[in-house]
């Protein structure tokens, strides 16, 4: 026969390892939740917009680098002129 020590250790040990199998079963769910395309804070654009600044010129900067100032100013007048509202940034 076991010794209540024993048995103790056992339940808690058990009872630890279903808390952590549960857990790792629910973190696929909330990763895709996380990994959505439609991200809360950016709007998306409409095939209608996308195809408007293009034809303002408007063109996305190469991977890995940042627009220019006058990228920047060029996307707001041709968001301007599509109709398209940007979003306001906080100031520091």
């Amino acid at each position: 026969m076991q010794s209540a020590t024993k048995k103790r250790t056992v339940r808690l040990g058990l009872a630890g390892l279903a808390l952590v199998v549960g857990g790792l079963s629910l973190a696929p769910a909330a990763g895709a939740a996380a990994n959505s395309d439609s991200h809360p804070r950016h709007k998306q654009l409409t095939d209608e917009q996308k195809t408007c600044l293009e034809g303002q010129g408007v063109t996305k900067p190469e991977k890995g680098t940042k627009p220019t100032a006058e990228q920047r100013e060029a996307f707001k007048a041709a968001a301007e002129s599509c109709g398209i509202e940007l979003p306001v940034r906080p100031t520091a």
